[in-house]
C-alpha cells in the first residue's frame, strides 16, 4: 500500500500497488506483472518501468473515467497520468 506521496519502489516480483496517498507519487516498477490500484484523487502518478504487456493499471474507483480521453498522459521514461 501506498498511503503517502513520494517515491516508491517494486521488486522484480509481480506486485499490487495500492496507491491511497494525496499527493504526487512515482513508482519504480522493477518489472514483473504488476497491478497499479489507483483509489483516491491525487494529482499526478508516475510509473517508470511501465509494461503494458502485462501490467494494468486500475481506475475503477473513478466514475468520472469513462475512455482514454479523460485522461492526461505523459510518457518519458516511465508512463505518467495526470488527473
Amino acid at each position: 500500500m501506498i498511503p503517502d506521496q513520494g517515491s516508491y519502489t517494486g521488486t522484480v516480483e509481480n506486485e499490487n500497488f495500492i496507491v491511497e496517498a494525496s499527493g504526487d507519487v512515482t513508482i519504480n516498477s522493477l518489472g514483473g506483472k504488476d497491478k497499479y490500484t489507483i483509489y483516491t484523487s491525487i494529482s499526478s502518478v508516475t510509473i517508470n518501468d511501465f509494461i503494458p504487456e502485462y501490467q494494468v493499471i486500475d481506475l475503477r474507483k473513478f466514475h468520472n473515467i469513462h475512455n482514454m480521453d479523460d485522461l492526461k498522459f505523459s510518457n518519458t521514461k516511465g508512463l505518467g497520468f495526470n488527473k
